[in-house]
């Protein structure tokens, strides 16, 4: 299923990430964004630590590029996050900038939200910000399998990269 969120209008990626953390057939959360701040960290925190305690594992990819991240947001993600990954590439003319938010099983269910939806209070629940949506429920849908796949490489490789 593909779904475009665009909010305020149509809902606030925050309110369905935090839905999507509760339903149990997810285990893992990927959360990639280019910007963090305490406003989003702190309204998503109760529901990051819920999904953990039940046995999920969150891996957090977070900018430091533009100065657009937090300290605050840094420190209270390294205690709700297994691993945290703090991206800045050394060269001035790149920015890390994705926005990247992924649920996955490790078997037939995936769910991601691709758009321009910071790790904020804003980028999650009041600005003007515009996501793509994708699910899938079934081992049979062949279709959105590929697009998946590359999600999972691009996240291997931010793991690779120093």
């Amino acid at each position: 299923m593909i779904e475009l969120i665009t909010q305020p209008f149509e809902g606030q990626l925050g309110t369905i990430l935090k839905d999507k953390l509760t339903e149990r057939k997810y285990q893992h959360f990927v959360i990639v964004s280019a910007f963090a701040k305490n406003s989003g960290v702190l309204r998503m925190k109760d529901s990051l630590q819920a999904f953990r305690k039940r046995g999920g594992k969150i891996d957090a990819f977070i900018g430091l590029d533009a100065h657009g991240t937090s300290y605050e947001a840094v420190v209270n993600l390294f205690s709700l996050a297994d691993s945290l990954y703090l991206v800045h590439d050394n060269n001035p003319g790149i920015t890390f900038h994705s926005k990247i938010y992924y649920l996955t099983d490790h078997k037939d269910h995936k769910w991601i939200a691709v758009g321009s939806n910071n790790f904020t209070g804003g980028g999650l629940w009041t600005n003007h910000e515009t996501a793509n949506i994708v699910s899938k429920d079934s081992p049979t849908d062949t279709e959105s399998t590929e697009y998946f796949n590359q999600y999972i490489k691009l996240i291997a490789r931010y793991k690779e990269t120093n």
